[in-house]
């Protein structure tokens, strides 16, 4: 009777698990986190322990978590991820242990972004990398049309555009109002990117 009644006093809810994650405690996120009851709770904003961790970058809390089996492909109510957090807090450790845990790379939300995009216009060069390995889509379209490449085009991200066109991005797509990547590297003066797509 007592091992069962320790068992239950040493569960923790999971409203005082996304309170610290909330408040930026990280170590007592990962002791709450060892000990939640439900992992896959949300909140009224529909975001689980496991999206909000990925989003702070606390990396032993996002590994407990999927451990003690958070649904790793849960989407928010505007179609977001744990992974796309998690690139888009440049959280690599994060992104790449959750690909490791067989993360679905080519989810995209509500109005079509996906991790690709995300680390695309950014310039994170290395996530992209490992996003391209991991076998993600290179030519998935918000809803407004941009690419991954049009994407990384307007920010000026040549080291990106290297890869993204090595791993067959194709050029001459459109996004909703007629431009390429190649007109708006034109716009934009980004020579070395023109260069590249002209080739």
């Amino acid at each position: 009777m007592k091992i069962f009644s320790s068992f239950f006093s040493n569960q923790v809810s999971p409203e005082k698990l996304m309170k610290a994650l909330k408040n930026n405690g990280y170590k007592n996120s990962l002791k709450l986190a060892q000990n939640v009851n439900d992992v896959n709770y949300t909140d009224e904003n529909t975001t689980s322990p496991l999206i909000l961790a990925s989003h702070r970058g606390f990396f032993e809390v996002c590994k407990t978590l999927i451990e003690k089996g958070a649904s790793i492909d849960f989407q928010m109510f505007d179609g977001f991820t744990a992974l796309m957090y998690s690139v888009k807090g440049k959280h690599k450790d994060i992104t790449k242990l959750l690909l490791d845990k067989g993360a679905n790379f080519d989810l995209q939300s509500n109005k079509g972004m996906t991790a690709l995009i995300l680390a695309s216009q950014e310039g994170l060069s290395e996530i992209v990398e490992h996003l391209l390995i991991e076998g993600a889509n290179v030519n998935l379209q918000l809803h407004n049309g941009t690419t991954a490449l049009i994407a990384a085009t307007l920010n000026g991200q040549v080291e990106v555009v290297e890869k993204l066109l090595r791993k067959g991005a194709v050029v001459d797509i459109q996004e909703n109002l007629g431009g390429t990547a190649l007109m708006v590297a034109s716009q934009l003066g980004h020579l070395n990117i023109v260069k590249l797509l002209v080739k």
